[in-house]
């Protein structure tokens, strides 16, 4: 092959994957642009994942199943109401829907079976509203045992192979805005380091005290413990701030006075 004909053919090569090349570049980077309005129309960090309604795909842009594919449902009229306080909501939180079945002493829907809390809880605590649709307001332990062979929609998360239940038929059994459950130690302390202090009875409560915080850093309270300081009493709150950021919040646990807020 002669010097002039070498030289036209590798000049022809050049040119054709230049050619293939801004054509793939041009593609990629349409798909990319497209994909990524379809991510930035979506802020995940404040969004419960809970139903099956609305599939968004991954961030990267990549086909997928369905099953893995991120699913957002409408929010139910509780988690709505959080909102509306500018708290945040227990992320991770999804929907079971079907009907609710008593199996030996244990309740499922499906087949998962469900938390509502310690037994004792359930019982000693007046439900907030009819569930069971007999016109009668009872405990909570009845109303949810009325539920059964109904069907319900059940807002939660998986903890441990049960399903902890946070809302039951848009009825909020416990706080949306908080990982710490109403039944722990922490919650309605009468005791702190030992001494019992007079001045705790009919004091602030654990949930008084979280909605103080949120109005002060509208987030999701994710600890709360009681202390005493020169035999005063008050709650510090660890506070997970919407954009992740950490803040430590003291509340005077007689007045509810805000003390002081912390960022970690």
């Amino acid at each position: 092959m002669k010097q002039w004909q070498r030289i036209a053919f590798a000049t022809l090569g050049a040119l054709g994957m230049a050619v293939l090349g801004s054509a793939l570049t041009f593609l990629f980077s349409s798909e990319r642009s497209e994909d990524s309005r379809v991510v930035e129309k979506v802020d995940l960090r404040d969004v419960s994942i809970v139903g099956s309604s609305v599939a968004l795909p991954n961030v990267l842009g990549v086909t997928a199943p369905t099953s893995s594919m991120l699913e957002v449902s409408p929010e139910s009229p509780a988690v709505g109401a959080v909102r509306q306080r500018g708290y945040g909501v227990v992320p991770g939180l999804r929907v079971l829907s079907g009907i609710m079945s008593l199996r030996g002493e244990d309740l499922f829907v499906n087949d998962q079976e469900l938390d509502f809390g310690p037994d004792s809880w359930i019982e000693s605590n007046q439900a907030t509203a009819d569930l069971d649709g007999n016109g009668a307001l009872q405990s909570l332990w009845r109303e949810i045992r009325g539920l059964i062979g109904k069907r319900v929609d059940v807002l939660g998360e998986m903890d441990d192979g049960d399903f902890d239940v946070f809302e039951i038929n848009g009825v909020a059994l416990r706080p949306l805005y908080s990982l710490v459950a109403p039944w722990s130690s922490d919650w309605d302390v009468q005791e702190a380091d030992g001494v019992v202090d007079s001045k705790m009875q009919g004091s602030i409560s654990a949930d008084e005290a979280m909605r103080i915080a949120l109005d002060q850093i509208p987030g999701v309270v994710v600890g709360a413990h009681i202390d005493v300081n020169d035999g005063h009493p008050y709650w510090e709150l660890d506070v997970r701030r919407s954009d992740g950021a950490m803040f430590d919040v003291e509340i005077d646990a007689v007045t509810g006075k805000v003390i002081e807020i912390d960022r970690n």
